[in-house]
């Protein structure tokens, strides 16, 4: 029963009663009257009396009844009082147990909910937060910690009221903050004038967001890398193979014996330099393959680090021929020994010797020297005046399928598979390739061997 309507059916039972009270106090006092001026016989007297203490027995039950009615109605009130305290106690415990914040401005745009979770994510300070507060205020302590730029912050905290509140639609934004989070704002308009704001924070799915895109840009890239890599490959087989095929033609086709031998030398010399750069391709191939693959195991033993060297320096001497290049050693102790996998890192020197041989121009000058590093590694450094490589392909040029299209460029053999192979090898050995480098200035290569894979000089079995 509402308030409104036992207000009204409590007052008409008080008119009953008070009409019926008055009506018999007038009759009963009529017959009092009565009673005393006359002589009534006895049972006339009886008849008197019975109609009195029907009167009053009447007007105790209407008592009665409506003390009830009112017990009963009090009884409800106090019901559907705790009723109500506890579904608002159960909302209140719902709200705070959801990870969204949830705020409710009324019809006025004040504050009239909100959960524990809406504090957190926003920021607010917890003594600020009060049924009543105005959205506006709000908005502009959010602007007095520069969330919405540097600006005029009453106009802005005007504008933003407006947007937000002021359009009867629904709206939705990401706000980001400084310590990196990203809180996604939706709110929504209530049928009497008011808003629902809720507050997710999604930094966890934006990060995901971005790791998904940063994978997809990187496989778009190795994608295009890995076609540019075969397209190159493509030429540099044929390249080759072609010299290969035509030199031995000419050789074999020469019945008549028209070449004299020193043509026939010098055609085989140049069908045995296509085939020697074509095993260096294919071996790149391989080593690239293994690598990624994880099967590359290291056969361990003591090298001088002079050994080393000396025979990559060996090994590209025959690049240096026509070159007029300087190509000097400055090896600090260089008996010093490493414990290391002989083959693989003298291939790692060869391919960082290659490299400086085939990008320094003619008259340039390479060096290639040793240094003891103060936690006791060791560090090779061959530096070279070539052409250098730009800071942004810095990081690049060491990523395997990444290098084609710099190396064709720059009109030059290979297909960019050596510095890849070095970082993997120093990687194996647990060191480190450091790229240093300036377009025009050349190039320092640094090979960094940990403390534990350097030997005394003069260590037992150092080949």
């Amino acid at each position: 029963m509402s308030s409104r309507n036992l207000a009204i059916y409590v007052a008409l039972i008080s008119l009953a009663v008070f009409c019926s009270v008055a009506l018999w106090e007038f009759h009963i006092e009529h017959r009092f009257d009565s009673a005393l001026t006359e002589t009534p016989d006895d049972e006339s007297n009886l008849e008197k009396w019975l109609e009195v203490l029907f009167a009053v027995v009447t007007a105790a039950s209407v008592a009665a009844a409506l003390s009830f009615m009112l017990k009963s109605a009090a009884r409800e009130r106090a019901d559907l009082a705790r009723e109500l305290e506890r579904k608002a106690r159960l909302l209140e415990i719902t709200l705070d147990s959801i990870d969204q914040g949830i705020c409710v401005y009324d019809k006025d745009l004040r504050m009239a909910l909100w959960n524990e979770r809406y504090i957190e994510l926003t920021g607010q300070p917890r003594d600020g937060v009060v049924e009543g507060r105005p959205a506006i205020d709000m908005i502009r302590a959010l602007a007095d910690k520069g969330v919405f730029g540097e600006a005029d912050l009453e106009r802005i905290a005007r504008e933003r009221e407006d947007y937000y509140f002021r359009r009867g639609t629904a709206t939705h934004e990401e706000r980001s903050y400084e310590d990196g989070r990203v809180i996604d704002i939706r709110r929504n308009p209530t049928e009497d004038g008011g808003y629902v704001s809720s507050f997710t924070d999604i930094s966890d799915l934006k990060k995901v967001e971005g790791e998904l895109t940063k994978a997809k840009d990187q496989a778009e890239v190795a994608s295009r890398a890995k076609t540019e890599f075969l397209a190159q490959m493509s030429h540099e087989l044929r390249t080759p193979l072609n010299a290969i095929i035509g030199f031995s033609e000419v050789i074999a086709t020469d019945t008549e014996r028209k070449l004299d031998d020193a043509k026939v030398r010098e055609f085989a010399g140049h069908v045995q330099a296509a085939g020697r750069h074509l095993l260096s391709l294919i071996n790149d191939v391989l080593d690239v393959s293994a690598i990624e693959a994880g099967r590359i195991i290291l056969e361990e033993d003591l090298h001088t680090v002079e050994t080393l060297v000396g025979d990559a320096v060996e090994m590209v001497g025959a690049n240096l021929t026509g070159r007029d290049l300087v190509v000097e050693t400055a090896l600090v102790d260089g008996d010093v020994a490493l414990r290391c996998d002989g083959r693989r890192i003298s291939q790692a020197f060869l391919n960082v010797l290659g490299n400086a041989v085939k990008f320094t121009p003619k008259g340039g000058h390479i060096r290639i020297a040793s240094r003891m590093t103060a936690d006791g590694g060791l560090d090779v450094v061959v530096s070279d005046t070539g052409v250098g490589i730009p800071s942004d392909d810095l990081q690049r040029v060491v990523r395997p399928f990444e290098q084609a299209g710099r190396v064709n460029v720059r009109g030059h053999d290979g297909v960019g598979l050596g510095l890849s192979i070095v970082d993997a090898i120093m990687g194996l050995h647990d060191g480190r390739l450091i790229l240093t480098s300036e377009p025009g200035d050349g190039t320092v290569v640094t090979l960094h061997f940990p403390a534990d894979r350097v030997m005394a000089p003069g260590s037992m079995n150092a080949v």
